[in-house]
């Protein structure tokens, strides 16, 4: 949990509209530590000449990422955490 009580909030894979066929993370945008506001595109993930964005679903802060560049994912797969309520809009 993070200071304030809340627990983390995980950033996953949403549905890319191929239920077997794994993406691959392309690039990171942010980095551990980076303020997020809900919205914000975190991660370019990629299927065959198609490139998705996952967002941040809340404001806070990025903690960490739990699949590292080039990684295959399927839809649901845990991408990282933001801690929520500690993004700029607050400071």
């Amino acid at each position: 949990m993070n200071p304030a009580g809340k627990s983390p909030i995980p950033v996953c894979v949403p549905d890319l509209g191929q239920d077997d066929r794994p993406a691959n993370v392309c690039n990171w945008l942010v980095e551990p530590g980076d303020a997020v506001e809900e919205g914000d595109r975190l991660a370019e993930v990629v299927l065959p000449g198609i490139v998705f964005y996952v967002s941040a679903s809340a404001s806070g802060t990025f903690l960490q990422q739990e699949r590292s560049q080039g990684a295959s994912v399927f839809r649901g797969d845990c991408l990282g955490f933001i801690s929520p309520g500690t993004g700029p809009e607050l400071s």
